[in-house]
């Protein structure tokens, strides 16, 4: 049995990554259109990001359109 495309499932979302210093660490689902600010807040709210992230200074945070977010940490 084949499973339609994920797009036609859901055709208002999109799965986005959250990576920290290059590694997948976490996924959200965005609305498509939402802004750079909303995605770099639901990516910051990833639990898994959170405790990754604790003590640490965001340097970064890069969106590539419709796939990740990667953030920047020392």
């Amino acid at each position: 049995i084949r499973r339609p495309p994920r797009s036609t499932l859901f055709p208002y979302t999109t799965l986005f990554r959250s990576q920290i210093m290059g590694k997948v660490r976490g996924k959200i689902n965005v609305s498509v259109d939402a802004t750079d600010d909303e995605i770099k807040k639901l990516a910051l709210e990833v639990e898994n990001v959170q405790k990754l992230l604790e003590g640490k200074e965001i340097k970064k945070m890069i969106i590539v359109p419709k796939k990740l977010v990667s953030i920047v940490a020392k």
